[in-house]
Parts: structure tokens; sequence; C-alpha cells
């Protein structure tokens, strides 16, 4: 494995580690400025300034409820190509509500990561989507 995809997978572990953490500000520094999140049934969300407040009121409910969410990815595919990396995968979200039950949702993910003047990745666009149900349309059955 190349430094490069190295520093990919380092990255992707330290995004989760911030997120599950709720560290709202070591997960924004991990991203660029213009960062682009792109997630099921939401609108996009434009540059760090409009991720801000979204993710600053996710965690602080989840806080306040005493639910636990834990964010994982599994990294399919990394590759790189000069200043810009993708990476490609599997997501997993579990909500632990404090009653105790639990929800898991599984989907895929898809990263965009740009190489800065000082040589560090960080991510620039996050797109990720939830698994189809267990029962599909009509026509996707095989």
């Amino acid at each position: 494995m190349n430094p490069d995809e190295l520093a990919i997978r380092q990255l992707h572990t330290d995004v989760i580690a911030a997120f599950n953490q709720y560290d709202l500000e070591k997960l924004l520094a991990l991203h660029t400025e213009d960062i682009v999140v792109m997630e099921p049934d939401r609108p996009a969300l434009l540059g760090k300034n409009e991720v801000r407040p979204v993710f600053a009121n996710a965690f602080n409910f989840l806080k306040s409820t005493n639910t636990v969410f834990h964010l994982g990815f599994q990294i399919h595919e990394v590759e790189v190509w000069g200043k810009r990396a993708f990476a490609r995968g599997q997501v997993t979200k579990i909500t632990e509500n404090p009653d105790g039950t639990q929800k898991e949702e599984m989907g895929k993910y898809l990263c965009l990561f740009k190489r800065q003047g000082d040589g560090n990745w960080l991510r620039s666009h996050v797109v990720a989507s939830n698994d189809a149900p267990s029962k599909k349309e009509e026509f996707w059955k095989e």
C-alpha cells in the first residue's frame, strides 16, 4: 500500500473517531472549506458554514437525549491520482436509544479527497446512500 492510500485510510479512521465522539471541530478540521455532504433524504450541504450548524444540532440532540449514534465505514476501494483521491465502501449506522433499543442501517458511500499544499489529505465530498429494504421494487427482481 502506498503512503497516500495509507493517509486516506488514516483520515477515514480519524473522521470516524471524531464523529463517534461528537467532536465537531475535529470533524470539520478533516474536511476542506468547500466540503459537499450529500446524505439520503436531505438537501446537499455546501461548505463548512452549512455543515457546522447541521452537525452541531445533531450532536447536541444526541447528547441531550442520551442517544448513542455509532458510525462505521468499511473501505472497499481507494484510488489516488495526483492531488485527488476517492474511497468507496460500506457505511454502517447504529442508533442506540436510551431505552436500550437499537436500529442498524447499512448503506454505501463515496468520498473524494484533495491533497493540500502541505501534503495532507482532506475530504472534499461525501456521498452516502441507504441500502434498499429487503422487499425490492418489482423491476429489481432477478
